[in-house]
């Protein structure tokens, strides 16, 4: 049972005894004490309204599906999708009835597979705002690390690394994109046979998306005690 401990203040660490959950690693899975299907109703509520709405898609031939981009528009959240088939909500019933027998099953259950120092804890990560807990390169056990000090060392050693990355204007931007969008339009015309129907829409959606925000993050790279950040996605 370890993790590796880059934050500045080691006495927070040791004060909240987070060696006991960290040290259970990234892929455990804490399981909670108390077992209600209040907490499921929800689910079950989301789940009826998701298969409907499948269902009114797939028999409303005239919706554009092709054109719709969850990233551009805007979702109803007060639309209700009318009932699915007769079948199809009948399906979703048995499934409810049998989640409300399992439920009640293990109402009395004690299952938490946590201690009273691992639950202080998890509580005292879920509550702060400085700490950041990232997977190592390697799979060396989880870090503990100052979030302030997991950007720097991100725009550090990536982003304001002039000899990695070029600072360029808007316009060049839209230069390079244009550049890029002809190029991938040129390269889906050329394997348009080749690669499958849904992946095709999905890659032609992109290129008309622009507003999309890019993204990065690192795995901590341990070297001498220090964080070395290793770009995985961007």
């Amino acid at each position: 049972m370890a993790f590796h401990d880059l934050s500045r203040d080691k006495v927070t660490t040791a004060t909240h005894n987070l060696t006991s959950l960290l040290g259970l690693g990234a892929k455990f899975c804490p399981q909670t004490d108390q077992v209600s299907f209040k907490n499921t109703e929800a689910m079950i509520a989301r789940l009826r309204k998701d298969v409907r709405t499948r269902c009114f898609v797939l028999n409303n031939s005239n919706l554009e599906r092709d054109t719709v981009s969850p990233r551009l528009h805007r979702k109803n959240d007060t639309w209700e999708p009318n009932k699915a088939s007769g079948s199809i909500e009948g399906a979703m019933d048995r499934f409810e009835l049998a989640l409300r027998r399992e439920f009640g099953s293990l109402r009395n259950a004690k299952s938490s597979n946590l201690t009273m120092v691992q639950k202080n804890s998890l509580n005292f990560l879920r509550n702060q705002k400085e700490l950041m807990i990232l997977l190592s390169d390697k799979n060396l056990g989880p870090i503990v690390v100052n979030r302030d000090d997991y950007v720097k060392a991100m725009m550090d050693q990536h982003l304001s690394n002039r000899s990695t990355y070029e600072i360029i204007t808007k316009d060049e931007a839209k230069v390079y994109l244009a550049a890029a969008s002809r190029a991938s339009i040129d390269y889906v015309s050329l394997k348009e046979n080749k690669i499958d129907g849904n992946d095709l829409k999905h890659n032609m959606r992109c290129l008309d998306q622009d507003t999309r925000i890019p993204v990065m993050h690192g795995l901590g790279k341990l070297h001498k005690g220090k964080l070395t950040p290793h770009l995985i996605d961007r």
